[in-house]
């Protein structure tokens, strides 16, 4: 199936795939980290505090295909994914469209500390659907309070050559131990370049402060939660360490390429 054609059908597969977890919102809500199901095509599982809850089902119809379904105090989320390979690009959607409030960003830290006490913190360790339910958790965990959060798809593409730019460069997948140019711009429109070898230990920014282990891999240093190796985050590593970046989108120098950057957690990107 072409990506024009797999992106067309992406709504329709998710509204024929998962349980809805909507029509569980009458349910008690659940205390502590409870996994249902977790085999070789399935996690089902929930992360409640009594109060607050998480409800999650991801699935695998096929070795490269996933699909989740996850609510975060009753609203309701959707994932579905077809991961870039050497044989063909790939695409995800992501369904959030909500107003993300304290207590969602609460709940879904929480959710995301446990299912990374189950599953460990590298996402491109896991199998495609098992990995979709800490990123939707991270995701909302990163959202700003109170503010709404959008619904967005993306391509993932195998091949980065012609889309290196200063610009959201779609979800390009890049190899560890080979060089890829970053390119960033400061607050005043400077534009910069720079080879980078992919996986790179840079240590702390050029201030003496951050972890920029692995330089292109999405989320901080090697050891904590993260997963997909971007082009975007490794624009966004090199900007933050030159720049001494700090507040994610909000940093005046190094805030857009942190939004090109975002969603790239949820790419298949394994970095091989």
């Amino acid at each position: 199936m072409s990506n024009v054609k797999a992106l067309a059908t992406v709504t329709a597969l998710l509204a024929a795939g998962c349980t809805d977890l909507a029509d569980t919102h009458d349910d008690p809500v659940p205390v502590g980290f409870t996994i249902e199901r977790h085999d070789t095509t399935a996690l089902v599982g929930s992360f409640g505090d009594g109060e607050r809850e998480v409800r999650f089902h991801a699935e695998s119809p096929t070795d490269d295909r996933a699909r989740l379904e996850m609510t975060v105090n009753g609203k309701r989320l959707r994932y579905e994914a077809l991961a870039a390979t050497g044989e063909h690009d790939g695409w995800y959607r992501v369904e959030i469209d909500h107003v993300i409030d304290a207590d969602d960003v609460a709940i879904a830290q929480g959710a995301l500390d446990a299912l990374v006490a189950e599953l460990g913190h590298e996402t491109t360790a896991m199998e495609l659907f098992e990995a979709s339910v800490p990123k939707m958790a991270f995701h909302i965990a990163n959202q700003p309070v109170n503010a709404w959060a959008p619904s967005f798809e993306r391509r993932e593409y195998s091949v980065s050559t012609p889309l290196w730019s200063l610009n959201d460069d779609g979800r390009v997948c890049i190899k560890k131990t080979t060089t890829v140019t970053a390119y960033y711009d400061d607050r005043y429109g400077a534009a910069f370049s720079k080879g980078v070898v992919v996986g790179d230990n840079w240590g702390t920014s050029a201030c003496g402060s951050g972890n920029y282990a692995c330089m292109g891999r999405c989320g901080a240093g090697c050891s904590g939660f993260g997963g997909g190796w971007t082009l975007d985050c490794l624009e966004h590593d090199a900007c933050s360490h030159d720049l001494c970046a700090s507040g994610g989108g909000s940093d005046p120098n190094c805030g857009d390429e942190y939004n090109h950057a975002s969603s790239d957690i949820f790419s298949s990107c394994s970095g091989n």
